[in-house]
């Protein structure tokens, strides 16, 4: 049996190929946004572990109920989030409201009255090129590290970080998670 040569690809090369991708996604999904909410006027939303696994599962059950729109990461902060997400701007601020629409539903029903009045997507970021989206995805995932040092993109489980950083992520790449 004779090997397969398999031709290395230079930097430039790959570059270019993640460069086209990108255009490829802002054309087929109408954009590519960065999406968070305001930390610093909005008093604590979720407790403890209970309310970001029930946030982490809102994720998926929003991302799931918008076709429209694709999360590429973010992250779940006790008071805020960050999204990194493609879709029209129409769409993922659908998803949006979707997600608080739930999340304070949820809060309710715990009897946690929130006020959720600052929890908004007023910044809603347009990415228009493939060094912002990097820079957007870098943000995201190291927001944790931010408010406690103690947490790594590594060691923080409310977010996609662990699908950038751990090798359980490499693992699963043709599987659906």
């Amino acid at each position: 049996m004779m090997a397969m040569d398999v031709k290395e690809h230079s930097f430039y090369e790959k570059e270019d190929r993640c460069r086209r991708v990108f255009e490829w996604t802002v054309r087929k999904y109408g954009g590519v946004w960065h999406l968070c909410t305001p930390g610093e006027k909005q008093p604590k939303i979720l407790i403890g572990d209970e309310d970001y696994a029930y946030a982490m599962t809102l994720v998926a059950m929003c991302a799931y109920d918008c076709p429209g729109v694709q999360i590429i990461t973010f992250e779940i902060m006790s008071n805020h989030v960050h999204f990194v997400l493609c879709g029209s701007e129409l769409e993922v601020k659908s998803f949006f409201i979707l997600f608080k629409k739930r999340l304070q539903r949820y809060l309710a029903e715990k009897d946690q009255r929130t006020d959720l009045t600052h929890f908004t997507c007023e910044k809603l970021i347009p990415i228009e090129t493939l060094a912002s989206m990097r820079n957007q995805i870098c943000y995201t995932n190291r927001n944790n590290y931010v408010v406690d040092s103690d947490q790594t993109p590594f060691s923080f489980p409310y977010g996609a970080n662990g699908y950038y950083f751990m090798s359980i992520a490499k693992n699963q790449k043709d599987k659906t998670f």
